[in-house]
């Protein structure tokens, strides 16, 4: 969050925002069978993600956060076991 938030490079703010589009629904574990959810966690990073389509000052992140936030989905999720924290 701090890095699509404050750092200069945009580089490392589109990384940023690639990460927070999949973050927004949990992590996979390393088999990719179970997701860990973290409901409050999940809603941090997209407001993030969020606030980068709208605010970041280079269209570029702008326009890649828009993006994330429509195509990466949780549609490779639906079959794995989601555990709520």
């Amino acid at each position: 969050v701090r890095v699509v938030r404050e750092d200069a490079e945009v580089f490392w703010r589109k990384e940023a925002v690639v990460r927070l589009a999949t973050l927004r629904y949990g992590v996979p574990d390393a088999a990719g069978e179970v997701v860990e959810r973290d409901v409050r966690s999940e809603r941090i990073a997209d407001e993030a993600l969020s606030a980068a389509a709208g605010q970041d000052p280079d269209a570029s992140v702008r326009r890649l956060a828009v993006w994330a936030a429509l195509n990466v989905t949780p549609k490779n999720y639906a079959g794995m076991e989601h555990r709520f924290q």
